[in-house]
């Protein structure tokens, strides 16, 4: 559910698209004909926090940062949302910036994994490709200076097992994942 402060944001971009969003519990994303647009959901959670115009900003850009180049054609840009004097809203206009998005290339319906999913296509080949594009994502990028790792992962585990719970996932399954994540 897009938070209220973003209705008109949302509103702009479901016009653009011509189709309602694709939603997960932080993100939005509008997939037209040629493009789609990619609204950080004004929340904060355990782990994350995009409650501030500063901080979706951020996040927006480091995503755009990481990600861009592993996939240069499906990433292109970050866009303000902004106000014009007559109160409607703009993508990348000159008013006041009410929001930002991530500007990409859309992905066909049928490459997205819960899809690939449906036709028995999550294979042992492709899976392990997944999870080593995503070592090689990691594990290329420079450690995070200034930061305590040990107390900054206590934290992301306490709000993943809280979100764990409060999903209603089974006590045993979640005592496992953390069991073998601090050992990790």
């Amino acid at each position: 559910m897009i938070p209220a402060e973003q209705a008109a944001t949302a509103a702009l971009l479901r016009r653009l698209a011509g189709a309602d969003p694709v939603e997960t519990h932080i993100s939005a994303v509008y997939v037209g004909p040629d493009t789609a647009w990619k609204l950080k959901k004004a929340v904060a959670l355990g782990f994350l926090d995009f409650s501030t115009l500063a901080a979706r900003e951020r996040f927006l850009r480091r995503e755009l940062e990481i990600n861009r180049p592993g996939a240069p054609a499906l990433y292109r840009d970050i866009l303000p949302v902004t106000r014009a004097a007559d109160g409607g809203l703009a993508l990348g206009g000159d008013g006041e910036v009410v929001d930002w998005v991530l500007r990409m290339a859309p992905v066909p319906a049928a490459d997205f994994l819960d899809a690939v999913a449906a036709r028995d296509g999550l294979d042992a080949p492709l899976l392990d490709a997944i999870a080593d594009a995503a070592f090689a994502l990691h594990a290329g990028l420079p450690p995070a200076g200034g930061v305590d790792a040990p107390a900054a992962m206590a934290r992301v585990l306490a709000g993943n097992l809280a979100a764990c719970r409060a999903a209603g996932l089974p006590a045993d399954g979640i005592a496992a994942l953390e069991a073998a994540a601090r050992g990790w």
